[in-house]
């Protein structure tokens, strides 16, 4: 998931300002007469809510939420927000899920911590692919993980190796925050906000 998708899903939508009222706010974000990728963001003092098409998650960090997640450029920082999250959605959550690509990079890159050469390193991701990458079951791939022996070669802390990483969902509506203040920013005529918001 990224910028140039979440903006080709909502290339048509428009922005309804429902309440805007100092801290507490409600836009409504939808293509007209479409309910598809339909977003709404609610704020209140410490808070802020997105709930729509693509799930419901609840923040939680500073009085103005909106200065929190404001950016110029349609950017998020996925890992610093997430540990903002007070409520994750039962639908498209939750934010981080067991991702076999993701896993399989993290134990790759974790070679990088022993002494080998090329060749014992060729070996190895060889009979990974074999013995653990097949596996994209989160237990199955960590057993295969731990249980793995190659050559008199094996992992110091297999269960240390991360294999999640964020939802498409999670990460889309990460966008449609940043997107949806930007439009209320264009409307209400706020920027330029002060620097150190950015």
């Amino acid at each position: 998931m990224n910028a140039e998708q979440f903006l080709k899903d909502i290339a048509k939508h428009k922005v309804r300002i429902k309440l805007d009222n100092g801290l507490y706010r409600h836009l409504q974000c939808r293509e007209l007469g479409n309910s598809n990728h339909w977003f709404e963001i609610i704020t209140w003092p410490g808070s802020l809510t997105i709930h729509g098409d693509m799930g419901t998650w609840a923040f939680s960090r500073i009085e103005d939420m909106f200065t929190f997640f404001r950016g110029r450029e349609l950017k998020i920082n996925a890992s610093y927000w997430s540990e903002k999250i007070d409520a994750e959605s039962r639908f498209g959550g939750p934010s981080q899920t067991f991702i076999p690509e993701v896993f399989k990079a993290n134990v790759l890159a974790s070679l990088e911590g022993y002494e080998l050469t090329d060749r014992k390193k060729t070996q190895l991701i060889a009979a990974l692919k074999d013995q653990v990458f097949n596996e994209e079951e989160e237990t199955t791939a960590r057993r295969a993980l731990a249980e793995f022996k190659h050559d008199g070669f094996s992992f110091s802390d297999p269960w240390e190796i991360s294999g999640n990483g964020y939802t498409y969902h999670f990460l889309w509506c990460l966008y449609a925050i940043v997107w949806g203040i930007q439009q209320y920013d264009a409307t209400v005529k706020t920027w330029p906000v002060p620097s150190e918001t950015l």
